[in-house]
């Protein structure tokens, strides 16, 4: 299996680090935190950091802890916003939001962005959880099974996924992402189906994370496998060329039963959107739970952690129907040497990429459907 590459991460990062693993005692002796020279950054230091922050079983022992610390003390402010956010990090959303409430100064927006209830009208200008909803059981067993039986014929159409920069189409970078992306044969025969069914909840989905007045919106498409090994490290979907007007990112897990990988979580990191920041020690981790589809507002960043395969068998991979949903674009003026139609070849391309999905105002309400399972 292909280790995986760590970022060079920032030193105030690692400060950051440092202050946050005082608060958990079980990682002191992983991350060996005393060695770090100040305004050295060190990368193997920076693997037992991240080991520390997201291996559960070190979470799940400093989870004990602090609760024994709340059993001496029930009223410990600053022990249950760590108990929160650990709970968090293992996905346990529901304990989580229980444990937010406790607090008395709890914004509200934590509530909302974990358990599904209506957010605050503007998020935070401060790094705060991103808010996602998850759609359990989003298919039919025979919708799911035709997933399944497109990617066993197609596993040729399967190609290394490029990323891209703000200035370029992309390129295969083996330290930021390792995946296989579905080309454009395979695509086509999912997409229109598939759209229909994003169909049901779009609506109820734009309405929870505040979005109004979008006109028609567009949905970008993407068919991925993550085999053993697999991973994206913490990027978000807004940062590149081709992402403008990208509004909501989507991702439907399926895989084969039974499954075949382990890891190949979801983490959605604390972001402040109004000054583009994230945190590299706190996030929500959300498993890629068969036949779910998990949505999140792109602007976001967000990690694919590294996926263990109990085989090198391309069925054992983490199967993803990716995309964006997108505001629809304004017509352009025409101007000296326009004719005001897109070209053929851009014609093509949108027609296999983008597909229109009804207005979010006339979508039927799902609203049991659409809210987050925690």
């Amino acid at each position: 299996m292909r280790p995986w590459p760590l970022p060079r991460l920032r030193e105030e990062w690692t400060h950051e680090a440092m202050r946050d693993l005082s608060a958990q005692p079980n990682v002191h002796a992983v991350a060996d935190a005393p060695a770090l020279e100040s305004g050295i950054v060190l990368q193997q230091r920076h693997d037992a950091i991240r080991h520390a922050f997201t291996d559960v079983g070190l979470l799940s022992r400093t989870v004990a802890e602090h609760e024994q610390r709340l059993a001496a003390d029930p009223d410990d402010t600053e022990t249950l916003r760590q108990m929160g956010d650990l709970q968090r990090k293992l996905g346990d959303f529901g304990a989580a939001s229980e444990t937010y409430r406790k607090l008395k100064t709890v914004d509200a927006w934590w509530i909302g962005a974990l358990d599904g209830e209506e957010l605050p009208a503007s998020a935070p200008e401060k790094l705060h959880p991103a808010p996602f909803v998850r759609v359990p059981d989003f298919l039919t067993a025979a919708q799911q099974s035709l997933l399944l039986d497109a990617v066993r014929r197609g596993r040729e159409h399967f190609v290394p996924a490029r990323v891209r920069g703000t200035k370029d189409k992309g390129s295969v970078d083996l330290d930021t992402r390792v995946a296989l992306v579905a080309e454009r044969p395979l695509r086509r025969q999912i997409r229109p189906w598939f759209v229909n069914e994003l169909g049901r909840v779009v609506g109820d989905v734009f309405k929870h994370f505040g979005i109004h007045d979008i006109g028609k919106s567009r949905v970008e498409f993407d068919l991925t496998a993550h085999r053993g090994g697999g991973f994206y490290r913490p990027h978000r979907d807004t940062d590149h060329a081709r992402s403008g007007g990208r509004l909501v990112s989507f991702a439907y897990y399926f895989h084969r039963e039974p499954k075949g990988f382990e890891g190949g979580e979801l983490l959605l990191y604390d972001t402040c959107t109004a000054t583009d920041d994230y945190r590299a020690t706190s996030f929500s981790r959300i498993e890629p739970l068969n036949n779910s589809l998990v949505l999140f507002p792109s602007d976001y960043y967000h990690e694919v952690l590294p996926v263990r395969a109990k085989s090198d068998a391309f069925e054992n991979a983490r199967f993803t129907v990716n995309g964006w949903l997108h505001r629809a674009r304004e017509r352009q003026p025409v101007g000296r040497g326009q004719s005001g139609f897109a070209s053929k070849r851009s014609r093509e391309y949108k027609g296999e990429r983008c597909a229109r999905l009804i207005p979010p105002s006339s979508v039927a309400q799902h609203g049991e459907d659409a809210r987050m399972r925690a």
